[in-house]
């Protein structure tokens, strides 16, 4: 992030000067579970070697399907034998892990969600069920935080682990849907956890607070949404006009400096969407316009430049043209410029912008209905190529150094091989 606030598009020509395919850095997926399947790897192999991807990030790792955590055991054991009160088992996650490593992949581990023998409301959200809630003990979630990581680093190394990122949560300021706690409550778990992390190896890299969207009005200033105050919001005649920010990061910063607790790197998630409730308690849907992703970047990059934590590294990992995994826009070329456009507007200003996801291999709605239905992935579950692929493919074709740069394109060249690579694209502003 080593770009000056200022400088926007047009002033970015013949700059002669580095370029990190950051767009690649780290790439979205559905959750733990459907890395296990033969279809997902074959499609993830692809994708790390067309596009160079060097991190993943999934739901799920301690969901109940991937028997992380296990307080029940069901039956066929015997009268005889006895087993401990709680049972870690790490087997499906080396399978994930062991193969995402094997492609020289690095996990970008999102902890979550709550297994259900420590989860206060289990089975809130997703046709799979997922806990998305506060523990019951505190120190159980501790003791699981502490057994998996201290596991990954007797199997793998801790100098491997060190590379590592470790996201605490997914989403918790969206109550009830991935948090039904508080923000207070978000705030502990943090505490709790990068504590315990660090203790293991204060090398180790935490970050939050993974929160989603900007918004323009005061929803996510107490402890949970106010839905009251977004009436304005959903009247607005011109949404761009808004006072956009982020949710949680000033507030998350403010919160780790009070308690002098670590953050090695900032997260959240940019949709340039918005859902407010009028006064009639109907949800209006919001776009923003083409620079909003960027917009939103330069206020982050301005945040923690101001904060206690001016070196923290940023990482959006989430982030497309919509939220929605039945979007037909997904599957068109009109998405491959968008993002193309917004990731060449935004260089500099983030260590990564994981699209999400690379695959249509995606379950939280279920299976998709027919080849084509609006799913997030850039490949579809048969294995087709979507027009964001393809962009992809452009994109990381490019080379190490810019050349020049404009609203329309790009033109780079590499340090070693001295060749010349560009894309460019033609856009209609309203």
């Amino acid at each position: 992030m080593n770009m000056e606030l200022e400088i926007r598009m047009e002033d970015k020509t013949d700059s002669d000067r580095e370029l990190k395919h950051y767009w690649s850095e780290c790439i979205g997926a559905g959750r733990a579970k459907e890395a296990l399947r033969a279809d997902w790897q074959q499609q993830f192999s692809e994708a790390v070697k067309q596009f160079g991807i060097k991190y993943v990030r999934f739901h799920g790792v301690f969901h109940d399907d991937m028997f992380v955590y296990r307080d029940s055991y069901g039956s066929g054991f015997g009268p005889d034998v006895k087993l401990p009160e709680v049972l870690y088992t790490f087997s499906y996650v080396d399978k994930v892990y062991d193969f995402i490593l094997s492609r020289g992949v690095y996990p970008f581990v999102e902890l979550g969600f709550m297994p259900t023998g420590i989860a206060t409301q289990p089975n809130t959200l997703f046709w799979w069920r997922a806990n998305c809630c506060p523990p019951t003990d505190m120190n159980k979630w501790c003791e699981l935080v502490e057994r998996t990581v201290e596991h990954w680093v007797e199997r793998y190394g801790v100098e491997c682990v060190r590379k590592w990122r470790f996201e605490v949560w997914n989403e918790p300021n969206l109550v009830p849907y991935f948090w039904t706690g508080t923000r207070k409550q978000y705030f502990e778990l943090y505490d709790a956890t990068v504590r315990v992390i660090k203790k293991i190896d204060d090398k180790l890299m935490v970050g939050g607070p993974s929160t989603s969207v900007f918004v323009p009005d005061d929803r996510y200033k107490g402890e949970t949404e106010d839905r009251s105050v977004e009436a304005a919001t959903a009247q607005a005649q011109d949404y761009d006009a808004l006072n956009w920010q982020p949710v949680w990061i000033r507030e998350f910063l403010d919160f780790c400096r009070q308690k002098e607790l670590p953050v090695d790197f900032l997260t959240t998630h940019l949709y340039p969407t918005d859902n407010a409730f009028g006064a009639n308690g109907e949800m209006v849907g919001i776009s923003r316009h083409a620079d909003a992703t960027y917009e939103d970047l330069l206020k982050l990059n301005k945040i923690i430049k101001e904060s206690s934590y001016p070196n923290a590294e940023l990482h959006i990992t989430e982030w497309s043209h919509s939220p929605s995994s039945r979007d037909f826009m997904h599957d068109t070329v009109y998405a491959a410029v968008y993002i193309v456009r917004a990731y060449l507007k935004s260089i500099g200003l983030t260590d990564s912008m994981s699209y999400w996801t690379f695959s249509d291999i995606f379950e939280e709605g279920g299976a998709g209905i027919g080849a084509f239905h609006g799913g997030f992935g850039m490949i579809n579950e048969q294995g087709i190529h979507k027009p964001v692929y393809h962009a992809f493919r452009m994109m990381e074709r490019l080379g190490d150094k810019i050349l020049h740069i404009s609203e329309r394109g790009i033109i780079t060249t590499g340090k070693e091989s001295g060749s010349a690579a560009g894309i460019f694209f033609i856009i209609r502003m309203s």
